[in-house]
């Protein structure tokens, strides 16, 4: 950077100077994967003092069931390594997290519904990005009942599976059909207001404090 180098033990130095605590960090995937450099991932998340460390990737590219089991066995060899080291691994999600399979298994079942099916409990945990996820309630309508991604009752479904959130507001676009980035607290996910569609008859159901009241109820 425009600093110049940094160690990882001079970020910790400088953490603990000024009384921060790192809480987690996004490594890409292909690090994770990487049998030689996942280890070094692990010590730096140590070296840190994190509790969690994870990705931002998404488990994988394809939208067909056989991948994502795939990919949930991936995680839970990652995950049963990074727990091996005493720290969590999680993936932060996006929209098509919550998409449909696209080769027609599991009908009105969600892909990440099957993958925290598949991945076990105790290797592998999920950061909810608020907003991504709302993307997704706009986007994905389940093709069985119509419904739409229900934010609060996933976390709901999965209270242990959830155990930090990335916090980012938005507004619905001209038409309807995506979200796009404002200020937290100017948009409809803080307020709990506003609706999804044209026909103003999908309201957003949960916003910012009844998703953090749902996270004190977990523990």
């Amino acid at each position: 950077g425009a600093n110049g180098a940094i160690t990882i033990e001079q970020i910790r130095a400088l953490l603990d100077e000024y009384g921060l605590k790192a809480v987690g960090a996004h490594v890409g995937l292909g690090n994770w994967t990487n049998p030689a450099q996942r280890p070094i991932e692990i010590e730096r998340g140590q070296i840190l003092g994190m509790e969690y460390i994870g990705t931002a990737s998404a488990p994988t590219g394809s939208g067909t069931a056989a991948a994502w089991q795939a990919a949930a066995a991936t995680f839970n060899t990652i995950g049963e390594a990074v727990a091996a080291g005493g720290l969590k691994f999680y993936q932060h999600t996006h929209q098509n997290e919550y998409n449909f399979f696209t080769d027609g298994s599991f009908p009105g079942v969600r892909r990440y519904d099957k993958f925290l099916e598949w991945t076990n409990p105790a290797w592998v945990y999920s950061q909810l990005d608020i907003y991504w996820a709302h993307v997704a309630r706009v986007q994905f309508p389940n093709p069985v009942d119509g419904s739409r991604f229900d934010v609060l009752g996933q976390i709901q479904a999965y209270p242990n599976r959830y155990p930090s959130y990335h916090v980012k507001d938005g507004v619905l676009t001209s038409g309807g059909t995506n979200l796009t980035f404002v200020d937290v607290g100017d948009g409809i996910i803080a307020s709990g207001g506003g609706t999804i569609g044209t026909t103003g008859d999908i309201a957003v159901p949960a916003n910012f404090r009844t998703i953090f009241d749902e996270a004190g109820r977990k523990g």
